[in-house]
């Protein structure tokens, strides 16, 4: 689940924390277990969000994503000579994406080779090369800074900056997909919260544990009850044959949570049974209940280690766990007691069973943000918390490079050009408030500068800049309102101390203007409703008048005479590999016309990018599905589509009806882009 710590008496805040990205390279694989556990030893507070060993095509396209930031900075030829040593190792790389709550930033270096960095990962850093760095000698000695050779191990980020384009760019999720979590109840990153539940008391012999591997009694995708599980093994002493399973999945690739048999003995020698479930304080600052999930068979989804641990107590103890997919009963709320302790039974708790609550709006807007990521859209949010809205200022304001792109991701449609006047986009649970370059919110270039200069929050999502969220503030609240708003003299106190704001907002036009000074000119936009404020700045009062306004109404690209209309889904029916799809889909996406790409995969929008890195102003990539598409309802559903595989004759060679969806959703798809007529200029729609 996401990362927290058990409740205290203290308050449940938000952390301010950094994520970091380690990567353990192949010479280092060996050794990969005790890197893990070095992080512990480092840096206890750190929670290790995921792991996992991947393939990787290319070392020299890795390193070269790796370190773009040090090669701009310091030169090429250092790098070169720091990384040489890699071409001669395996093609694997391990991956830990690492959070620390508390980090410690301190400078390192001088003039180009000045850094900003979390002292906690410079030295685990330092330690992890210290100690498994190789001899590339037999009588090697250690040299200054204690090593036996310079053919490090690991590389670890800074900082939080870059983490999460290197993820996208070896096809895993960027970081805030691991912060995913139920509102109520602690739920891993990579079980989508559930719609509805129950909580209700099962025994324990009665839960069941998931099999990764073959290992003991358990057999590889099937389930064995708790009481036969390596979990079950560790917990009464057999530590040996945990490891084994542990170390096998992992290998295996199937095992990504941070459960190294040194991680099971921490949580064994934290938990107490009597006090399950206990509730714990997320990164986000939100409390949760952390319980045992299971589904409808008693298979354990979250916890098989907690349910191990209370069955060494008692086999036959009933204990409550949180069954997804029902409605029933609800998680007591963590202000509240859980438990009698004389009785363990659940206090005021009603007997009748009612409906569990509809998606909590956390979870909805972080998938929403993690789908930003996923598809590389760049965005910052511009003021609050979205994470923790509020009801006198519900809506998410953002500011995003491609407002097109933003909104199919967020809609999973191809929407309207922008419309100046509402830029809007209305979802079930949460409205963002979306602003782009271009459009005069914010003068174009310092919006530019917010995008660049965005930072990584605790909270998973990209916020401003301190600087820029300072003076961005001053700026709505002079030039946009004419007021300033609720919290925001706190905010800008605790930011910075470059002006003596107080509550008169003339005290913050003169701020505001100093700093505007030679860097950016005011902008106009039917949005200025300063009143007073815009004339000392030489604008003219438009508040709400988007019509007379001089502001472009929309966005304007290049005219070209075709729009290309493609789509991509893995359905497995392909006659070729996916290198020789990959070199033809890099020769299409080549051209220059203006492109809509229509496909399931957020993975693949990555190459997308790379391959239209020329034309990324005229390239559109929409979210989508099959089971989504018209001509799959058309007919009536997957029932048909799958009768109509078996009567093909051809059934052997194409293989899944979903292709068929592809053949007859393609006029559909050309159809709903020639709707959007000004989406760009005399489209032709080319398939």
């Amino acid at each position: 689940a996401m990362g927290g710590t058990p409740n205290t008496a203290s308050p449940c805040v938000a952390s301010n924390g950094t994520w970091h990205l380690m990567l353990v390279w192949g010479h280092g694989l060996p050794h990969y277990e005790g890197i893990v556990d070095s992080i512990h030893d480092s840096v206890p507070s750190a929670w290790i969000a995921f792991q996992k060993v991947v393939s990787i095509k290319s070392v020299d396209d890795l390193v070269t994503e790796v370190y773009s930031d040090d090669v701009a900075r310091v030169g090429g030829s250092h790098i070169a000579s720091k990384t040489g040593y890699l071409q001669s190792v395996a093609a694997e790389v391990g991956v830990l994406v690492v959070y620390d709550p508390f980090p410690d930033f301190q400078e390192y270096g001088e003039e180009k080779w000045a850094i900003t960095a979390n002292k906690h990962l410079v030295d685990l850093k330092w330690a992890v090369r210290q100690r498994f760095n190789p001899k590339l000698q037999p009588n090697a000695k250690r040299d200054s800074k204690g090593l036996y050779s310079h053919n490090h191990v690991v590389h670890v980020s800074d900082s939080a900056s870059g983490v999460d384009e290197i993820l996208l760019f070896l096809g895993l999720h960027a970081t805030t997909s691991y912060l995913r979590s139920h509102t109520e109840i602690a739920t891993p990153w990579f079980l989508p919260p559930p719609r509805t539940y129950g909580v209700e008391r099962v025994r324990l012999d009665s839960l069941r544990i998931g099999c990764a591997v073959s290992i003991g009694k358990c057999r590889a995708g099937e389930n064995v009850a708790v009481g036969d599980s390596p979990h079950y093994a560790f917990a009464t002493g057999n530590q040996a044959l945990y490891a084994d399973y542990y170390r096998e999945g992992r290998v295996k690739g199937y095992l990504t949570d941070d459960h190294t048999p040194k991680a099971f003995q921490r949580l064994q020698s934290q938990f107490v049974p009597d006090e399950y479930p206990s509730c714990v304080c997320g990164f986000d600052g939100i409390e949760r209940r952390s319980m045992i999930l299971v589904n409808e068979h008693n298979r354990v989804l979250e916890g098989a280690h907690r349910a191990a641990l209370l069955m060494t107590a008692d086999h036959e103890e009933e204990v409550e766990v949180v069954r997804v997919g029902v409605s029933g009963q609800r998680v007591a709320d963590c202000a509240v007691s859980m438990l009698d302790t004389d009785t363990r039974r659940p206090l005021n708790m009603m007997e009748t069973p009612t409906p569990s609550s509809p998606p909590p709006s956390f979870s909805s807007v972080l998938d929403s943000f993690q789908s930003l990521d996923d598809f590389g859209v760049q965005y910052v949010v511009l003021r609050g918390q979205p994470l923790q809205r509020e009801a006198a200022h519900p809506d998410i304001d953002v500011l995003v490079a491609n407002y097109a792109q933003a909104c199919a991701v967020l809609t999973n449609h191809l929407c309207p050009p922008r419309d100046v006047r509402m830029q809007g986009i209305r979802l079930r649970e949460a409205y963002f408030d979306v602003r782009t370059i271009g459009d005069h919110y914010y003068p174009s270039k310092w919006a530019e500068q917010m995008l660049r200069r965005r930072v990584r929050a605790g909270d998973g999502l990209y916020h401003l800049h301190d600087e820029d969220q300072y003076y961005a503030l001053l700026y709505h609240a002079v030039i946009h309102k004419g007021k300033i708003g609720a919290g925001y003299l706190q905010i800008c106190q605790s930011l910075l101390s470059d002006c003596a704001l107080t509550a008169d907002i003339a005290t913050w036009s003169t701020c505001l203007q100093k700093w505007m000074l030679g860097r950016f000119e005011f902008s106009e936009t039917c949005h200025n409703c300063g009143e007073s404020f815009l004339a000392e700045v030489g604008l003219a009062n438009t508040c709400g008048d988007c019509e007379n306004s001089a502001v472009p109404k929309g966005d304007s690209l290049l005219d070209y005479q075709a729009t290309v209309v493609t789509a991509f889904f893995a359905t497995g029916t392909g006659k070729h590999s996916r290198a020789l799809y990959r070199t033809w889909m890099q020769n299409t996406l080549a051209i220059g016309d203006p492109l809509v790409m229509f496909t399931d995969s957020s993975s693949l929008a990555s190459e997308i990018r790379e391959f239209r890195s020329h034309a990324m102003n005229r390239t559109l990539i929409v979210p989508t599905t099959l089971v989504s598409a018209e001509f799959y309802h058309e007919f009536g559903g997957k029932a048909f589509w799958e009768s109509q595989l078996l009567s093909d004759s051809e059934e052997a060679l194409h293989r899944d009806w979903r292709l068929y969806v592809v053949w007859g959703e393609k006029s559909n798809w050309l159809f709903t882009v020639a709707k959007k007529e000004s989406l760009f200029d005399q489209t032709l729609c080319v398939d």
